[in-house]
């Protein structure tokens, strides 16, 4: 090897520093998409959360329109009488 070469390695004489460099960035990659994958899948189960909220008290809202009805009717058929 003369002065001006520089070694190589078992990569086909690709410098490791570049094969580092390159492997870094994909990791980096990976941890972003990670870290959005996991701050989205909170905020779903947080709207999931709150879906299932407001289905409760619309269920409790038709139940008291049902028996409001029922009252309703009931009134109007006393008058009839």
């Amino acid at each position: 090897m003369t002065a001006n070469q520089k070694p190589r390695n078992q990569y086909g004489g690709v410098p490791a520093r570049l094969i580092l460099i390159v492997a870094g960035v994909f990791v980096f990659i990976g941890a972003v998409f990670s870290g959005v994958g996991v701050v989205l899948h909170a905020r779903a189960e947080a709207a999931q959360v709150q879906l299932d909220s407001v289905m409760e008290e619309l269920s409790a809202v038709e139940t008291s329109n049902t028996d409001l009805e029922v009252e309703i009717n009931e009134l109007e058929n006393s008058y009839v009488d």
